[in-house]
């Protein structure tokens, strides 16, 4: 029994509300008539995806975009993990080219660089203290990977925003260097230069 709308809501013969009904008594249009596109309607490309976030090739890590917003109900879980150029995201990150290099602030201040930067694996070189050499050779492997561990574990706004930060490091290693290891050379070559000249 098909649904009449002028039948009152309360006629007992009414079908219950979302009763099953052919197309053409719920849509004002028989079935058979269903209006379609016009011929030659192509339906329009979808929009480019923000930052140019999509791999060239399957297995390539995306490219590092300050601007793009993921999507809502994103998840970086398991089922989408993927090499990214996206800082801060541990292991998953990987370091632009643009970022790769030495690390002068690492290789001085090793552990001390690795706290204010979230690279706490250079924590491990207070314990390589006790070791002979140990400390130079740890201070060598925190200068190659110091720009790695610092793009893994914080969350970067820009490459220039981490160039701007590692470089701060950088000159303060500089000026320790010169106050540490340069001025007391230029003292004890001047002492000595003084001494020898007044016997």
């Amino acid at each position: 029994m098909s649904d009449d709308p002028t039948r009152p809501l309360n006629d007992p013969t009414r079908p219950p509300d979302g009763a099953r009904r052919p197309p053409e008594e719920w849509t004002g249009i028989p079935s058979d008539n269903t209006p379609r596109p016009p011929e030659g309607w192509v339906p329009p490309a979808p929009p480019p995806p923000r930052g140019d976030w999509a791999p060239a090739r399957a297995g390539d890590p995306q490219p590092f975009a300050a601007s793009y917003v993921p999507p809502p109900g994103y998840s970086y879980g398991p089922a989408f993990a993927q090499p990214t150029y996206q800082p801060g995201l541990g292991k998953l990150s990987v370091l632009p080219p643009q970022a790769s290099g030495w690390n002068w602030g690492a290789f001085f201040f090793s552990w001390i660089w690795g706290l204010f930067n979230g690279a706490y694996v250079t924590l491990w070189g207070l314990l390589l203290w006790f070791v002979p050499s140990g400390a130079l050779v740890w201070a060598i492997v925190c200068g190659v990977n110091g720009n790695r561990w610092a793009w893994q574990s914080r969350d970067w706004s820009s490459v220039e925003h981490f160039h701007a930060v590692q470089r701060k490091w950088a000159i303060a290693a500089l000026i320790v260097f010169l106050v540490a290891v340069v001025t007391p050379l230029i003292i004890l070559v001047l002492l000595l230069t003084g001494g020898s000249s007044s016997g």
